[in-house]
Parts: structure tokens; sequence; C-alpha cells
């Protein structure tokens, strides 16, 4: 059986594909690190927008209602820190295996 020039790109290119969805698939490991990071900074935010709270009370109308809200913010902030990163080293990953990095 013969392979055309161009069956055999697109072979190569579907191969390509499936390695580097299998490559981002598989990166439990560092989905942990990037949860665990997101965690950790919306965890800062929200402990610095109690402290602002308390320090100046003259800030906010209501010191319940704006702990809750810094809650919900810190929620959104986790979700959207993770998503982002997620993204960067999906982008990276698929350039580093299209060659972006060679010299």
């Amino acid at each position: 059986m013969k392979i055309t020039k161009r069956q055999l790109k697109r072979i190569i290119a579907e191969e390509k594909r499936k390695l580097i969805k299998e490559s981002v698939a598989d990166m439990r490991q560092m989905e942990a690190i990037i949860d665990d990071s997101a965690v950790d900074v919306a965890q800062e935010f929200n402990e610095l927008m109690v402290q602002m709270a308390k320090e100046d009370p003259d800030l906010v109308s209501d010191i319940r209602s704006w702990n809750e809200e810094a809650y919900r913010a810190t929620m959104q902030l986790e979700a959207k820190i993770a998503t982002a990163i997620n993204s960067a080293v999906q982008e990276i990953e698929t350039m580093l295996h299209n060659g972006a990095f060679k010299r």
C-alpha cells in the first residue's frame, strides 16, 4: 500500500495532535499544583480584604456583609487564577511540542 506525501503529513499531524492532547490531559500533578497555588493566592486576597475592613471599618458599610462579599470574590478569583494558569501551561506545552523553543 502506497501512502502519498499528503497522506503521510496528515497522519503525522493527527498523531502529533493525539500526543499533545494526551500529554496535556495527563498533567494531574501539575493541575494539583495549579489548584493549590490558586487557593493560596485567593486565601491571601481574602485575608487582606478582611484585614483592611478591620483596620478601617469606615471603608465598608457592614463588616459581616463585607466578609461575605470578600468570600464570594475570593471564590471567583480562585477559579479565574486556576483557569488562567491552566490555559498558559497548555499553550506553552503546545508551543514546546511544536518546536517553538528550538534554537
